[in-house]
């Protein structure tokens, strides 16, 4: 799946690198983003050590959470 917030950003899972990606906007057919962890639970809101992109370096330095803010009912 690929999920989206209010601010345009797309989080998907990008099986090649066996990674969860946040991207800046509609970019999720390839492993580039703006944030990344290789902490591959099934859901992204287990997800932890995230890196994010910072003047061409990957950091730890900020704490990125992932909530689940609505669910659609499947049957």
């Amino acid at each position: 799946p690929i999920y989206v917030n209010a601010n345009g950003k797309h989080l998907y899972y990008w099986s090649p690198l066996s990674a969860w990606i946040i991207s800046k906007g509609r970019g999720y057919t390839n492993a580039e983003g703006v944030a990344f962890t290789s902490s591959s639970p099934s859901c992204p809101t287990q997800a932890s050590g995230w890196k994010v992109l910072e003047g061409g370096s990957w950091v730890t330095t900020y704490s990125i959470t992932v909530q689940v803010a609505w669910c659609a009912q499947t049957s």
